[in-house]
C-alpha cells in the first residue's frame, strides 16, 4: 500500500500555480467579460471573439494551476497522514475545477447552437461572428474534453489510492478520521 501512494504526484502546488488560480484566471475571465460587453455595445465582432477566447482559455488555465506537479515523489519518502490528506484535498479541488471547465466549454458550444438558431430564423444578422464563434467553441470543446477526461481519470485514480491508504491507516491505527 505504501509503494502505491509514493508513486502519486506531489500535491504541493508551486506559488505560480496559486498565483494563476487566484489572480490570473479571474482577471482573464473579467477581461473577457468586459471585452464581451464592449464588443456587444460597439457591435464589434473582433472584441467579442477575443472575449470568447479569454473566457474559454481561462478555465483551462485554472485546471492546469490546480493539477499536482508532474514530479513523482521519491519511493523512500515517508508518507505521513497530513501529506495524504493534503494530496486528497488537492485531488478533490482539481476534480471540481475540471468539472467547471467542462461545463464552461459545453455552455459555449450550446450558446453557439442558440446563435445559429437565431441566425437562421432572422433574429440576428451576424453570420460571420456566429461562424467564428462556432469554430472557436468547437475547437475548444474538441481539445478540452479529451484533455479534461484524461486529467479527471488521473485525479480519480489518485483520490481512490489515497482513500485506500487512509482506510488502511485508519484500520492499522484503530483510529477514526471522523
Amino acid at each position: 500500500m505504501g509503494s502505491d501512494i509514493a508513486k502519486l504526484p506531489s500535491a504541493a502546488a508551486p506559488a505560480v500555480g496559486k498565483f494563476l488560480l487566484l489572480v490570473v484566471v479571474p482577471v482573464a475571465m473579467a477581461t473577457g467579460a468586459g471585452l464581451g460587453f464592449a464588443g456587444w455595445s460597439n457591435r464589434s465582432s473582433t472584441l467579442a471573439l477575443w472575449a470568447e477566447l479569454l473566457l474559454l482559455a481561462s478555465p483551462a488555465l485554472g485546471v492546469y494551476a490546480t493539477l499536482p506537479r508532474r514530479g513523482r515523489a521519491r519511493a523512500e519518502e515517508v508518507i505521513t497522514l497530513s501529506v495524504a490528506i493534503e494530496r486528497l484535498q488537492q485531488a478533490d479541488l482539481s476534480l471540481r475545477v475540471i468539472r467547471g471547465a467542462r461545463a464552461i466549454a459545453l455552455l459555449a458550444l450550446s450558446y453557439a447552437c442558440v446563435l445559429w438558431l437565431c441566425q437562421s430564423t432572422g433574429l440576428i444578422s451576424a453570420r460571420t461572428f456566429v461562424l467564428y464563434y462556432s469554430l472557436i467553441s468547437l475547437a475548444a470543446v474538441a481539445s478540452y474534453l479529451p484533455w479534461l477526461a484524461r486529467r479527471e481519470r488521473e485525479m480519480l485514480g489518485m483520490r481512490e489510492t489515497l482513500r485506500d491508504w487512509l482506510s488502511a491507516y485508519k484500520a492499522g491505527r484503530n483510529w477514526s478520521l471522523e
